[in-house]
């Protein structure tokens, strides 16, 4: 799955704020998220994003 980071963070996963990386489903990622520091990122077909055709 595909997440971004909300905020800085390390341990067994190290992340910068902002940045986006496809992480396998891993009990750690449930953490993350329950903790904020993470947001999964919808995944589309074809791994482009329509934001441009929205604006």
């Amino acid at each position: 799955m595909k997440v971004r980071a909300k905020a800085d963070f390390y341990g067994s996963i190290k992340m910068d704020k902002d940045e986006t990386r496809e992480i396998e489903n891993d009990p750690v990622i449930s953490d993350l998220l329950k903790m904020g520091l993470i947001e999964i990122l919808d995944e589309q077909e074809g791994g482009e994003s329509d934001e441009s055709e929205r604006n």
